[in-house]
């Protein structure tokens, strides 16, 4: 069962010295620090070159200029 913050604090934290709360404090900061470096290396990043050759099936029969041309020609 999950115990809310502001209960954590009465029950616990409340009788903690000033200087035992600002140890808590560095120590929480830390931790999300480590905590949020791991998830960004953690996170898969993609190199642009895995996209190589992606879109060749789709590819359209119509010169790239002139679809580019029709696309500009429907804004006016």
């Amino acid at each position: 069962m999950s115990m809310s913050v502001q209960m954590l604090y009465n029950t616990y934290l409340s009788q903690l010295s000033v200087a035992d709360r600002l140890a808590l404090i560095r120590l929480l900061v830390d931790q999300t620090i480590t905590a949020e470096d791991q998830a960004l290396q953690n996170s898969k990043l993609y190199d642009v070159m895995n996209f190589a050759g992606v879109g060749q099936s789709n590819a359209m029969e119509v010169d790239a200029q002139f679809y580019i041309n029709n696309l500009r020609s429907e804004w006016e």
